[in-house]
């Protein structure tokens, strides 16, 4: 299993940036790639909530399920998808407090690749250059909405 790995320190209450996390509705906000999700709930609560993320990577459009896997409220959450052709992705997001006004994002995904072929195409297709440039796109545009909405 191969890993990504970011952290960002975002200046804005660990329960701010929770509830940008747990609405996955908002991920096309986070991420240029993600143009819609589907069925989802209004938040993420508890562990087999699924959801379905439609991306564009290189002209093309992918569909993913993924279901939430753990579940810490207000703290993390881990989510489990297959995102085609034979690619597993587990993300594990979590909230570390800083303060009252301050905290930091981690963002841990862990992945396999198929063997043989498949796993040749998928490193030819930049599988995994594209999921390293996607986490730190996400990180970043989570900091960027949570710093810029209105204290509450």
């Amino acid at each position: 299993m191969a890993t990504i790995e970011h952290a960002q320190v975002i200046d804005r209450p660990a329960g701010e940036v929770w509830a940008i996390l747990e609405d996955v509705r908002r991920l096309p906000e986070l991420s240029r790639s993600t143009v819609e999700v589907r069925d989802a709930p209004d938040r993420l609560t508890s562990v087999g909530q699924t959801f379905t993320q439609v991306v564009t990577v290189v002209g093309k459009r992918f569909e993913s399920t993924w279901v939430v896997t753990a579940f810490e409220a207000g703290r993390s959450f881990a989510i489990e998808g297959d995102v085609g052709y034979g690619v597993r992705y587990c993300l594990r997001e979590s909230i570390e407090p800083l303060g009252e006004d301050r905290c930091r994002f981690r963002l841990l995904i862990t992945y396999s690749l198929p063997l043989g072929a498949l796993g040749r195409l998928a490193g030819r297709l930049g599988v995994e250059r594209r999921a390293a440039a996607e986490a730190a796109e996400v990180v970043e545009g989570l900091k960027a909405v949570a710093e810029a909405a209105s204290p509450a």
